[in-house]
């Protein structure tokens, strides 16, 4: 006779969380001179859908493509993935990362992409000279696995944000690429756009490096003024 036994119940926080999970592998180190983080990806996914965020799958393949199927993206611009879409894209060690669609599905969140190394600083450097270099310190900032000078800086508006944005541009230095004679240095990804998060695996990134986050926290964007966004874009 098969008697069902009842497991006992694990300890969970308030978040859900169990608070004394399994010892796992690490992923990738979530905070610049932290140690290796031992969440899981799917771990990770939840805090940021528990922030508000709306998360989707990312390819650890380096190509940084969408693990979704044609068209899935727009639903998870309306709402958040419940917990059984993420056990499925990032749970049983599936090799997928977390990205966030940016726009009002994660309250009006909004990222400036700096794609070449140098723009940061020149960027930095402009605010600072129109009294902005507090505004900078507020926003959020993570490091990309291209450079430690290239990286994403983060924050709500409620006041609204547009569609990516194209904000500066460099000469192509391989025109024969096929890319054209500019490449874009500074963008935004505003409603519709994504950007990638720490907390996937080092293969997200061709350099097989980790986004790491070096100010501030994702699950806590700072708030900023439609006047302090525009401000902002009119520095690139």
């Amino acid at each position: 006779m098969n008697q069902k036994s009842e497991r006992p119940a694990k300890p969970v926080n308030n978040a859900g969380l169990e608070t004394n999970p399994p010892k796992r592998e690490s992923v990738t180190p979530i905070m610049a001179g932290g140690p290796p983080c031992v969440k899981t990806s799917c771990e990770i996914a939840r805090e940021y859908t528990a922030a508000g965020l709306s998360v989707i799958p990312i390819r650890a393949d380096g190509s940084k493509v969408l693990a979704l199927k044609t068209g899935e993206r727009k639903t998870y611009e309306t709402r958040l993935a419940n917990d059984e879409e993420l056990a499925a894209w990032f749970g049983d060690g599936r090799r997928r990362g977390p990205a966030v669609l940016c726009g009002a599905i994660s309250g009006n969140a909004e990222v400036i992409d700096f794609d070449l190394p140098g723009a940061l600083a020149e960027f930095e450097r402009i605010a600072a000279d129109n009294g902005a270099a507090d505004l900078l310190a507020r926003l959020v900032f993570v490091q990309s696995p291209r450079d430690p000078a290239c990286g994403h800086l983060w924050y709500r508006c409620p006041d609204g944000v547009s569609g990516s944005l194209k904000l500066a541009f460099y000469p192509n230095p391989n025109p024969e690429s096929g890319e054209g004679p500019w490449l874009c240095s500074i963008e935004t990804r505003g409603q519709g756009g994504y950007a990638i998060v720490p907390g996937g695996p080092l293969t997200m990134h061709k350099t097989r490096r980790p986004y790491v986050l070096v100010r501030g926290d994702l699950c806590a964007l700072p708030v900023i003024s439609g006047a302090e966004r525009a401000m902002l874009l009119q520095f690139a």
